[in-house]
């Protein structure tokens, strides 16, 4: 009777480590799924920002062919109207 239940605590022991093991493994993968999700985030945010600032510069820079856009559809506003 002590043979089965030093047995069965032994084999209490040797499942907790294994789920212990499996539990710290499953954690450091969603650590690494989450660190690249972040840098993914920011490598996009970034993408957005550059993108963002080009259209505003090229606005800045040539302020003639805004107006010029600007009339088109005015334009095409106008002669849609009766």
């Amino acid at each position: 009777m002590k043979d089965g239940v030093s047995d069965l605590a032994g084999s209490a022991i040797d499942s907790s480590r294994d789920f212990g093991a499996a539990a710290k493994s499953a954690a450091s993968s969603a650590r690494g799924v989450g660190l690249q999700v972040a840098r993914d985030a920011r490598d996009k945010a970034s993408d957005y920002s550059s993108a963002g600032r080009t259209v505003l510069d090229t606005i800045q820079e040539n302020p003639l062919l805004v107006a010029g856009v600007g009339l088109v559809i005015g334009g095409l506003i106008a002669s849609a109207l009766p």
